[in-house]
């Protein structure tokens, strides 16, 4: 998953839940690389999608 992906991407919860495995997956190997970038485009893409998609029980 790219960042431009992760920003057009998510769709639905399960959208989510693959993107918070691949953030913690790149937690910790992350300065001045791609990874860097495709995080900050996850965490861009997940908080635009629980804003517009609250979870409700």
């Amino acid at each position: 998953m790219t960042a431009d992906d992760a920003r057009q991407g998510l769709q639905n919860h399960l959208d989510v839940f693959r993107a918070v495995e691949r953030v913690e997956q790149l937690t910790g190997c992350l300065e001045d690389t791609p990874e860097e970038a495709e995080l900050a485009g996850l965490v861009a893409a997940l908080e635009d999608w629980l804003i517009a998609n609250p979870y409700r029980k």
